[in-house]
């Protein structure tokens, strides 16, 4: 899921779907406005996928800021979607995260990127698309999004490599399968133990 975060960061960063589609055409073109090196990755959602994001964060030389919606040590989400260039939001769908961006985008730095693994319903399509396009927000990319929302705005900002949508494939691999099943053997073996 970290490699998939990560491909759909470089992705919408560098906007290699529209990119590859024009592999022949002017290059000045899909120039991004500046490497990632020394910007701020904002993670919501702190948990196993969130720290390991920034793990790697570090390794492409960003810092990161981090907000989670059930910690009370983090930053606010108001200050990390201000303060970041690259925005990853790896959080869970609860009550409490529901519509949590929802009318917040507009926080959010004029050049930046937003990524997303957690589920469609923690943001409003139409506002992301509206934010796309009237480029007040440089790109997306999100792993979940949905289905019955794919207008003739949705296709062209794809075109352009400003929104990357795949089909919730973040965890599909054979590797993250057995791992997530001996997650779920362990978990199960403690509470048992602990009962």
């Amino acid at each position: 899921t970290v490699e998939h975060a990560w491909g759909l960061i470089m992705a919408a960063h560098r906007r290699l779907v529209g990119a590859a589609q024009d592999s022949f055409g002017d290059r000045d073109r899909w120039l991004a406005p500046y490497q990632l090196s020394g910007r701020t990755l904002g993670i919501i959602g702190y948990g196993r996928i969130g720290r390991a994001v920034g793990v790697v964060a570090r390794a492409f030389g960003m810092c990161h800021d981090w907000h989670d919606p059930v910690s009370c040590f983090s930053l606010s989400l108001d200050n990390i979607l201000r303060n970041s260039q690259v925005v990853f939001v790896s959080c869970t769908l609860t009550d409490e995260t529901r519509g949590l961006l929802v009318g917040k985008l507009k926080l959010m730095k004029h050049d930046a990127i937003l990524v997303s693994i957690a589920p469609w319903e923690i943001f409003d399509p139409i506002e992301v698309v509206d934010a796309l396009a009237s480029n007040d927000l440089r790109a997306a990319a999100f792993d979940d999004w949905p289905q019955d929302y794919d207008s003739a705005k949705v296709q062209f900002l794809r075109s352009l490599g400003r929104l990357t949508i795949t089909p919730h494939v973040a965890g599909s691999t054979h590797d993250a399968r057995k791992m997530t099943e001996k997650f779920v053997r362990e978990e199960m073996a403690a509470w048992l133990a602990s009962a």
